[in-house]
């Protein structure tokens, strides 16, 4: 994202109501407007941004090169052997069996792991709830 509208939202919302950009409340998900890059490669930005239909968005998505998943999952199997098994063809992680028989039974020292590894805070999370970690809260006690 460029970073006049990463610091200053307001000029977003200025750039998308001098585009184009209407809510229409009665329309389906899909008939409504959201965002594109005109240009994938390129940052969300006013000269690359436009406004398109949601549905229309969502056929234009392409699916990424996820090999590095697949990679990251062979470097965990082979690093957690005892925690590893095979899942629709690939190496899965039983990340239960890694706290317990690599960490000493601690999810800190699982956390330090997987961050010093470059999990992302919300895979991090995942596994965290996956380890009953995090209390499941309802949707009102949120912040």
């Amino acid at each position: 994202m460029c970073r006049k509208w990463y610091n200053d939202s307001d000029s977003f919302v200025l750039w998308a109501l001098q585009n184009g950009y209407r809510y229409f409340p009665n329309k389906r998900k899909g008939d409504q407007l959201s965002i594109d890059r005109i240009d994938s490669s390129r940052d969300y930005c006013p000269s690359n941004c436009r406004w398109i239909p949601h549905r229309e968005n969502c056929a234009r998505t392409r699916r990424g090169d996820r090999s590095y998943i697949i990679e990251r999952a062979y470097f965990f199997a082979r690093l957690f052997p005892t925690a590893a098994y095979i899942g629709y063809g690939q190496p899965k992680i039983d990340w239960k069996k890694v706290r317990d028989d690599y960490m000493g039974g601690e999810t800190s020292r699982l956390v330090k792991f997987l961050n010093d590894s470059g999990y992302c805070p919300m895979a991090i999370w995942r596994i965290r709830k996956d380890l009953g970690d995090v209390i499941p809260q309802k949707k009102s006690e949120r912040v």
